[in-house]
């Protein structure tokens, strides 16, 4: 994983992009449905753009909106369960593939201006939720580093919510990482290393 902001942008523009592709595929084939009704030289234009367009394995386009847009739904929906503590707002606009993260004065704020827990939130969830890849293996040391005592108790399980993560290691000195339901699971390395 990389934890650059400008890796996180790549990531949410590249979904953006895809989302916009499906969804002017979604209005090409609404308008060639309506053929009949156009003049010749707007269905010659409809019909090469539909050909340009079309989905090179079969899938339905409304299906293929739904996997794009989901990941971008939850990833905004769990930066918002963060970043709201500190009165900040990640939107995603379906209507002009927008991405905005706002201040509580809705003044827009940029990525690279985020506290550095922000960050972490950001970098993470983009890559789990919107990287190119769907089983991994999630090792992390010291996750509390940067995060406040309320976002240690979510982080890990927000990490296995994402449904992508088949094994979670994480080596703490922070009491709060597994004041959850991960506590169970855990192992005081004391014990495991003895010497």
């Amino acid at each position: 994983m990389n934890f650059g902001m400008a890796d996180v942008e790549n990531k949410i523009n590249n979904t953006l992009k895809k989302i916009e592709k499906i969804k002017l595929n979604i209005r090409v084939n609404k308008l060639f449905e309506t053929r009949n009704t156009l003049n010749p030289e707007a269905v010659e234009i409809i019909t090469a753009l539909k050909k340009e367009l079309e989905s090179e394995d079969g899938t339905d386009y409304s299906e293929k909106l739904q996997r794009l847009e989901k990941p971008m739904l939850d990833f905004v929906a769990v930066c918002n369960k963060y970043l709201s503590v500190s009165g900040k707002i990640v939107q995603y606009n379906d209507q002009d593939y927008t991405f905005k993260i706002l201040s509580k004065n809705t003044h827009e704020v940029a990525l690279k201006a985020l506290s550095s827990g922000e960050k972490q939130i950001l970098s993470i969830f983009s890559d789990l939720y919107l990287g190119d890849y769907d089983n991994f293996a999630f090792i992390i040391d010291e996750p509390e580093l940067s995060l406040s005592v309320e976002w240690q108790k979510t982080f890990l399980p927000d990490i296995l919510a994402t449904e992508k993560c088949r094994f979670l290691m994480a080596v703490t000195h922070s009491l709060f990482i597994f004041e959850n339901e991960l506590d169970p699971y855990t192992q005081d390395m004391q014990a495991l290393c003895p010497h």
